[in-house]
């Protein structure tokens, strides 16, 4: 009798010891965002606050220490509409992923092929040099499809990381307009075609529409594009 009542001791102990929380997965919201600071200094200043990005498919790969290598896809037949500096961020960029210590997390997203329709469209204001001009608006639309690869990085640029429960914040993708224009100088922009649309200048950057300075950003869109996890 006490050797059965010791068994059922150490049975009652084990099976109540609590789960490894780091063998729970938690959630992880990624959000997709821009930089929207100005591009060109003195009087003649580009700033960017919003617009939207339509994605076909991402994919999320990590590797953690002392488990499995996974990979999560997700694809959108008819697009994932995602908009730039917004609170609300989609469930469809939501990942249950392990805890742990990671040795590597990358993100790989695609933008939809569209037959006359944006992929992606950012919009700002450009004031001019000459203080009597009034600020324009700027509306850059991007149809050929983006394909960006990008290694999520902690707070300070490391690649390997913590992922738990009491230390994580949901990681940004930023996407780096001020990048695209680096070689547009305020001369280029004073300089551009535009259009009027009820009293209000509109600079329209498209694949028909100011085709110099579209063909100098489209190559350089999604480099400089960063993803940062920040610890709380």
């Amino acid at each position: 009798m006490k050797r059965f009542f010791l068994y059922a001791i150490v049975v009652v102990f084990v099976g109540c010891q609590p789960t490894e929380p780091w063998k729970t997965p938690i959630d992880i919201k990624f959000d997709l965002t821009i930089n929207p600071q100005g591009s060109n200094g003195g009087p003649g200043d580009l700033t960017f606050h919003s617009g939207a990005v339509i994605l076909s498919s991402i994919q999320v790969n990590g590797s953690v220490e002392n488990a499995d290598d996974f990979s999560f896809s997700r694809s959108f037949p008819n697009g994932l509409k995602v908009n730039f500096l917004d609170s609300i961020k989609p469930p469809e960029l939501t990942f249950s992923l392990p805890q742990g210590n990671y040795t590597s997390l990358t993100i790989s997203f695609e933008t939809l092929e569209q037959t006359l329709n944006e992929n992606i469209l950012v919009e700002g204001r450009f004031v001019y040099n000459n203080p009597n001009k009034n600020p324009a608006i700027v509306i850059i639309e991007v149809e050929n499809p983006k394909t960006i690869d990008l290694v999520v990085r902690d707070e300070f640029g490391n690649s390997s990381f913590e992922i738990s429960t009491d230390k994580y914040k949901d990681p940004s993708i930023v996407l780096n307009p001020p990048f695209w224009f680096k070689n547009i100088t305020s001369s280029i922009m004073n300089g551009s075609n535009t259009t009027i649309v009820n009293n209000q200048e509109i600079i329209n950057i498209t694949n028909v529409d100011n085709v110099n300075i579209y063909n100098e950003i489209d190559p350089r869109i999604g480099q400089d594009a960063t993803s940062v996890l920040e610890g709380k």
